[in-house]
């Protein structure tokens, strides 16, 4: 099995809650220089925690950390890996303790980069993995 099939088969079994769900979505786009993400289908019923509105962290759906979404969204299409979208090369990191993509795909390399250095960082008794996926 290639890595590719390994997170499409991984990804498929992801619980979904309204944190995780963003990252498995098809709508989800970095924002380039931001660790927060954009949804280019947003959900018209969409609402965020105050606390997070307010200090500028929700911002959706232009810019938001989805750790301060009050609901499930109702526009979620889990993403189709192997699609157009996803062709050419892409990164995610994942660590050893649990069997799921833990953030990403990204476009650039800086930014999975960034990402796995903050995690190292939050858990440093975890192994964190940077891996390269190339698109069909």
């Amino acid at each position: 099995m290639t890595y590719e099939e390994s997170v499409k088969a991984r990804s498929d079994k992801i619980e979904r809650t309204k944190i995780n769900e963003c990252y498995q979505c098809a709508h989800k786009r970095n924002v380039p220089g931001d660790a927060h993400i954009q949804c280019m289908e947003p959900d018209d019923k969409m609402t965020g925690n105050p606390h997070g509105v307010k200090r500028g962290w929700f911002m959706y759906p232009l810019v938001f950390d989805p750790t301060w979404k009050n609901k499930l969204c109702d526009n979620f299409k889990r993403h189709a890996w192997g699609s157009e979208m996803i062709k050419g090369k892409w990164y995610v990191v994942d660590n050893d303790r649990d069997d799921r993509v833990l953030r990403g795909p990204y476009e650039h390399e800086e930014t999975a980069v960034a990402v796995r250095k903050e995690m190292e960082t939050q858990n440093p008794d975890v192994m964190w993995n940077l891996w390269v996926i190339r698109g069909y």
